[in-house]
């Protein structure tokens, strides 16, 4: 398992994003043995005023990450589906 970030650019709907994943559920428990996502544009959206996102500057096209023991070709092929499919025309 692992926890990891990456930025997506402003061609990619976030939300729609999150809802074309299979394999990943929206969550924040980190450690477990299923595969979440926290786009960081959701929790900022949740949470007004100063939160960690917003005190240490991290972009709101930012995606967090927590890979549990899900097949690793099955979540990669999950990502790079929802974000072909997300891409705004």
């Amino acid at each position: 398992t692992g926890l990891f970030t990456f930025e997506v650019d402003d061609k990619i709907d976030i939300p729609r994003f999150a809802d074309l994943l299979k394999f990943f559920r929206l969550g924040v428990s980190w450690g477990g043995h299923e595969s979440l996502i926290v786009p960081v544009e959701a929790s900022l959206a949740q949470t007004p005023g100063v939160n960690s996102f917003d005190r240490f500057s991290v972009s709101p096209r930012a995606i967090r990450l927590h890979v549990g023991l899900e097949d690793p070709e099955m979540l990669w092929a999950d990502l790079e589906r929802a974000l072909n499919k997300s891409v705004k025309t």
